[in-house]
C-alpha cells in the first residue's frame, strides 16, 4: 500500500509540473489566438538560461527563475513582434506552420550553438526529501 501512494504522490506531482506548462500553452491559445507549437522550445530557451546561470555564474537554478522569466519573456516579445503578428489575421492553418517552423529553427539553432549533450545541474539540496508521514518528497523516494 506504501508503494501505491508514494507511486500515487509522484504521479501528482509529475502531472502538477505538466499541467504548469500546458496552462502557458493554453494561456497562448486564449489570449494570442494562436496555437504556439514552439511552445516547448521557448520552455528549453528558458532551461538552458537557468543552465547557464548556473554553470558560469554559479546561481542556483531557483533563484535565477525570475530573471529567466523575463528573458524569456524578451524572447517571446520580440518573436511575436517580428513574426508572429504578422499571421494573426491570416488563415489558422499559415499560422500552424509559422510556429511549426518556428520550433524546428529553435530546436536546431539550440543543436548548433549548444550541441547535443546532456547537461546537469548540481545543487546541494538535490539529494534532500520531505517526509511527509510514510511518504516522500524530492530526492530520495
Amino acid at each position: 500500500m506504501e508503494l501505491f501512494l508514494q507511486t500515487l504522490l509522484n504521479g501528482l506531482l509529475q502531472s502538477g509540473l505538466y499541467a504548469l506548462v500546458a496552462s502557458g500553452l493554453a494561456l497562448a491559445v486564449g489570449v494570442v489566438g494562436i496555437v504556439n507549437f514552439a511552445h516547448g522550445e521557448f520552455l528549453m530557451i528558458g532551461a538552458f538560461l537557468a543552465w547557464g546561470a548556473s554553470a558560469y555564474l554559479g546561481v542556483d537554478p531557483l533563484l535565477s527563475l525570475p530573471l529567466v522569466a523575463v528573458a524569456v519573456f524578451a524572447v517571446g516579445a520580440l518573436t511575436y513582434r517580428v513574426s508572429i503578428r504578422h499571421v494573426l489575421l491570416a488563415p489558422e492553418l499559415n499560422q500552424m506552420l509559422l510556429t511549426f517552423g518556428l520550433g524546428i529553427l529553435l530546436q536546431n539553432l539550440a543543436l548548433m550553438l549548444l550541441g547535443g549533450n546532456t547537461r546537469t545541474v548540481t545543487t546541494p539540496y538535490q539529494g534532500s526529501s520531505i517526509s511527509l508521514g510514510e511518504l516522500s518528497v524530492g530526492g530520495r523516494s
